[in-house]
């Protein structure tokens, strides 16, 4: 697939024209995933920081990144910006067109890969210097929602039956939700983790914050955002809910751990959201478009 890069440059003093790449940016519109992977190790852009302007580029990057991921924090996706940026190739040009500062991004340019993260792969050793040790490499759940806006094509379901990255409510609860498929009525619920992210604590709390929120929507019913309406959401056994899903390092006993946990509060009989993995995503399509008449 192809896919846009940039390169994130740290210049300390423009008139002097000193720089150093500290990251890349990757994405595609095609299937929603954007990632940002910064340098583990900024000793190289300290020697040139004599302002000590780092800190703030830093923190710069952080937000930037926060964009990409909304649903990493489960306190952000409950209570999202009230303007959230749409981070899509056109923004990307937009960050290139308008750094003229201490913190530059090169003018987008095409890489084919399988995702971001692999875009990112293929250019880092050839773009970055980073002195430190080898990078522990795991799948965020952009793997999982690339996955399965793949297969809604595949299957012809059209953008406007689809909601992405929104939020359901089921007073008084609300959660984060990848997608809802609609056709004036939501019938299709999804959301995707990964379970090789480093911080177990952090993806069982939203887990188990998430399980609630679909109980009791199982029991009352709720409704989900749509720009500025909503629509709404039948409680019961009407509505599908499925968890598409990055599986667990083989091999290591706590991503092992969590994954089981996660199923137990997934399958819950109040629950009932059936989880399924990136590589059989096809099938949560397939269903979408059967619930849509889509033959």
């Amino acid at each position: 697939m192809r896919h846009l890069y940039s390169v994130v440059r740290f210049v300390p003093d423009p008139a002097r024209d000193e720089a150093i790449n500290i990251g890349i940016i990757a994405g595609a519109d095609e299937s929603g995933e954007w990632t940002l992977r910064a340098v583990r190790n900024y000793s190289r852009a300290r020697r040139l920081d004599d302002r000590e302007l780092l800190p703030g580029v830093r923190e710069r990057l952080e937000r930037i990144e926060a964009l990409m991921d909304p649903y990493t924090d489960v306190q952000a996706s409950l209570f999202p910006a009230v303007s959230p940026e749409t981070v899509d190739e056109a923004w990307l040009t937009r960050l290139s067109a308008e750094s003229v500062n201490v913190l530059q991004f090169t003018q987008p340019l095409p890489v084919v890969a399988e995702s971001a993260e692999d875009a990112i792969d293929l250019l880092w050793d050839e773009l970055i210097v980073d002195p430190t040790a080898k990078r522990f490499r795991f799948s965020k759940k952009s793997h999982a929602i690339s996955a399965f806006n793949h297969a809604l094509k595949a299957y012809k379901v059209l953008d406007e039956h689809v909601i992405r990255r929104t939020t359901v409510r089921s007073d008084p609860f609300c959660a984060p939700m990848d997608f809802a498929i609609h056709n004036g009525r939501v019938s299709q619920l999804t959301n995707c983790w990964s379970f090789q992210l480093p911080d177990k604590e952090s993806l069982m709390e939203e887990i188990t914050s998430w399980a609630w929120t679909i109980r009791d929507l199982r029991r009352n019913g709720g409704s989900v955002a749509n720009g500025d309406g909503v629509i709404e959401i039948m409680g019961g056994s009407e509505t599908a809910i499925y968890v598409i899903y990055v599986p667990p390092t083989v091999g290591k006993p706590e991503d092992e751990r969590a994954f089981v946990s996660a199923c137990a509060a997934f399958k819950d009989h109040e629950v009932n959201a059936y989880p399924v993995p990136a590589n059989e995503a096809d099938t949560v399509a397939r269903d979408a478009a059967r619930r849509l008449g889509i033959s």
